[in-house]
């Protein structure tokens, strides 16, 4: 789950953006309920979208782990 602005695209407006873990389908514009488990890293601004896309690689694999236990 990510709440902000989107430092590294100079985005100005709030968002709320989730990622879930193996599903690929289209739900944008349904309700989605959203547990919490554990909050993995801050807001940051990356240099580029591929520092950005390896970073979220990182959190997918913490992710993953967090939600093993």
């Amino acid at each position: 789950l990510y709440i902000g602005r989107r430092p590294t695209f100079k985005g100005e407006e709030m968002r709320v953006e989730v990622h879930i873990l193996d599903f690929n389908g289209d739900i944008y514009g349904r309700w989605l309920e959203v547990e919490f488990a554990e909050a993995i890293r801050g807001e940051r601004r990356f240099a580029s979208a591929e520092e950005l896309a390896g970073q979220l690689a990182q959190d997918e694999r913490i992710a993953r782990r967090i939600l093993e236990r």
